[in-house]
């Protein structure tokens, strides 16, 4: 029996990531691109995306825990950091 999770799905590009929030039923609730700060790491700035992110937006719509949709990227990088920055918020993940 397959459990049904809200979804926070990220993709990454070389200077931007992309993060959506989709409910249960489909429907895009949240989302929000962001472009990497000149002069800083990706992975910084991926994990202040990621705490600000979950921090500002997600807990404003209030379901958790949410499923962590990554579309068979490696849990490296920018990746990893902007899911410890939502952890820090406090996102269920």
């Amino acid at each position: 029996m397959k459990i049904k999770r809200n979804r926070i799905i990220i993709d990454k590009t070389a200077n931007s990531v992309f993060v959506q929030v989709v409910d249960i039923s489909g429907k895009t609730v949240l989302g929000k691109k962001y472009k990497f700060e000149s002069g800083k790491k990706p992975v910084e700035s991926a994990k202040e995306f990621g705490v600000n992110f979950g921090g500002l937006m997600i807990k404003s719509i209030g379901k958790s825990p949410y499923y962590y949709d990554r579309k068979n990227k490696v849990y490296h990088g920018s990746i990893k950091t902007f899911a410890e920055g939502l952890r820090e918020a406090g996102i269920e993940i």
